[in-house]
């Protein structure tokens, strides 16, 4: 099964103010090294040979970073020069790029974890499913609800009530996305015929119809790097226990 990669790096990093006023998001250091690159060496030691990135905000300062490093990977950059396509959109412009591929592995940008590549894969692929979510038991607001098969069923927001349902589960399981997952070749021949759109609203809509699973990732560690508290956060975690990662 040939699996490319697709990092998601183009939004505008508001809550990474005022350091994404100079800098894209994908390019902010944490430990030293812009969060991309641990994105980056993670896809390419579980074998990726392919990784897109699509790019927006402070868009020639990231091409200019992908372009002048040599990551010993290939890597293709989806140029949203002209508009911001949102994270639908932004995989949808760049299926050029995903020819002969079997499934693509989103990431996004700002998000460091230990998730095991490979089991995620397997549980994809074990169940022939088209799309798969990677999630996690964590303290989220906005969750994503799952029935006893770990099929999508919905999503909810904990602090203003807000219920989103695709499909009828008296008992949901509930669980924090992790920003990673897995989508068929299937499924992206399935986007809807719009250029710009959110995957999110995308998943809630495709379950109806074709099961969407949920992973659930119990690895160590996971973090959102999304705030300059949050990155304060996880380099703290990793100087305490001693973890270093590429």
């Amino acid at each position: 099964m040939k699996v490319t990669g697709m990092i998601l790096a183009a939004g505008f990093g508001t809550r990474l103010q005022p350091l994404t006023n100079m800098l894209p998001k994908a390019l902010i250091p944490f430990l030293g090294k812009p969060m991309i690159d641990y994105v980056i060496n993670k896809m390419k030691d579980f074998g990726i040979e392919r990784i897109v990135v699509n790019v927006h905000h402070h868009r020639e300062k990231i091409i200019e970073y992908l372009t002048n490093k040599d990551f010993g990977v290939e890597i293709k950059v989806s140029d949203e020069k002209d508009e911001h396509l949102l994270t639908g959109g932004g995989i949808k412009k760049a299926t050029k790029y995903f020819q002969n591929s079997d499934n693509i592995l989103v990431h996004n940008a700002d998000i460091i974890s230990s998730v095991n590549y490979t089991e995620f894969l397997s549980f994809h692929e074990d169940r022939h499913a088209r799309i798969t979510l990677a999630v996690r038991s964590k303290d989220d607001s906005r969750v994503f609800c799952f029935n006893k098969q770990m099929e999508l069923t919905g999503w909810m927001n904990k602090k203003t009530g807000k219920v989103r349902k695709s499909k009828v589960n008296e008992t949901p399981k509930e669980y924090g996305f992790n920003g990673i997952y897995l989508l068929s070749a299937q499924a992206l021949k399935e986007f809807p015929e719009m250029k710009k759109f959110s995957v999110v609203d995308f998943f809630l809509e495709y379950t109806k119809t074709n099961p969407v699973l949920g992973f659930v990732d119990n690895s160590p560690y996971w973090f959102d790097l999304g705030s300059v508290e949050k990155i304060e956060k996880a380099e703290n975690y990793f100087r305490k226990e001693g973890i270093k990662i590429e």
